[in-house]
């Protein structure tokens, strides 16, 4: 049985995303995604949300929710960005990377690219944030490429209003 809840950008909907069952459904946009993913060891907890008939193995989109547990704050936010950035290598064709906003509680970034090694075209939109457990990553992927701006826009929205813990 699929318990099925709905994002608001409120107390209520925090509080529906931050308590579902694995086998919760979700509207993260106007589409419902399920859990295809979700692991937990001593430094993260990762859920990854597909839209039906895709798998993790397989998607066209994703939703990712990370959390890296940091509870006194250690990692910088500028340092976990530039990390992040530069985890991406010299095999990625047309890479496009961009902050779209930074600060010490918060960074939101965006990325593309033709291909990675083995990994095919994507664009990813995220937000990386504070939270009392350490830093919370939101990401919209898309194997899609180019994402249309209004998309962008849309995903990063979206992103942006997702509750953290």
């Amino acid at each position: 049985m699929r318990t099925h809840l709905a994002f608001a950008a409120g107390p209520l909907g925090a509080v529906a995303v931050a308590t579902m069952a694995l086998a919760a459904t979700i509207m993260l946009d106007s589409r419902p995604w399920s859990v295809g993913y979700d692991a937990a060891d001593d430094q993260q907890h990762i859920t990854e949300f597909v839209l039906e008939g895709q798998v993790v193995e397989n998607w066209q989109e994703l939703f990712t929710r990370q959390i890296m547990f940091d509870p006194g704050g250690k990692i910088p936010m500028n340092r976990f960005v530039e990390l992040t950035r530069a985890g991406f290598g010299p095999d990625c064709k047309d890479l496009h990377w961009s902050v779209l906003r930074q600060s010490e509680s918060e960074a939101i970034y965006n990325w593309s690219h033709s291909g990675c090694a083995s990994y095919p075209p994507q664009h990813e939109i995220s937000r990386l944030s504070r939270s009392p457990r350490g830093l919370c990553r939101w990401a919209y992927s898309s194997k899609r490429v180019p994402l249309a701006p209004s998309a962008v826009d849309k995903y990063l929205a979206i992103v942006e209003k997702l509750p953290c813990d």
